[in-house]
């Protein structure tokens, strides 16, 4: 009966889409790493030292030519988008190391914290967190009616 019921039961009416594995990074001789999606699912920033150290650079699926965000001589890592695409916050080593925010097209970077790793934005773009070796998790800026200047 047991044989029966399983050659009889349909096939799953919800079956899973194929899922497909896709490029992104072409470059042999570097080594990419902390990716992280833009919002609209059409960019990619990570960093790759193909440049002699870590820097961050962006780039859109199926486009073979990134595009370098830093150029700093320090290591820059741990990169993710606002919510809103406009920015990417990151971990650099310079100074000593801190977090970083950079306008998503590249420009001017801005310090937002000394110390810090791991950050990540709030869902509404005003904050990030981070973690710190100084204690647990900490929000900037810690004023929550204060929105991030991007500016």
């Amino acid at each position: 009966t047991a044989v029966a019921v399983t050659l009889l039961r349909p096939a799953n009416p919800n079956p899973q889409p194929r899922r497909t594995l896709q490029r992104i990074t072409y470059d042999e001789a570097a080594l990419p790493r902390d990716a992280a999606w833009a919002p609209d699912g059409q960019w990619v920033v990570f960093t790759n030292d193909r440049a002699g150290n870590a820097d961050l650079w962006k780039q859109r699926l199926g486009d073979p030519d990134p595009i370098r965000l830093t150029t700093s001589e320090a290591n820059e890592s741990q990169p993710r988008w606002s919510p809103d695409g406009q920015s990417i916050v990151f971990r650099s080593e310079r100074d000593g190391g801190g977090l970083y925010v950079i306008p998503a097209n590249g420009g001017v970077e801005r310090i937002v914290s000394t110390f810090g790793y791991e950050p990540v934005w709030s869902p509404d773009g005003t904050s990030i967190v981070f973690s710190s070796e100084r204690s647990g998790p900490l929000i900037w800026p810690n004023d929550s009616s204060t929105p991030l200047d991007l500016a």
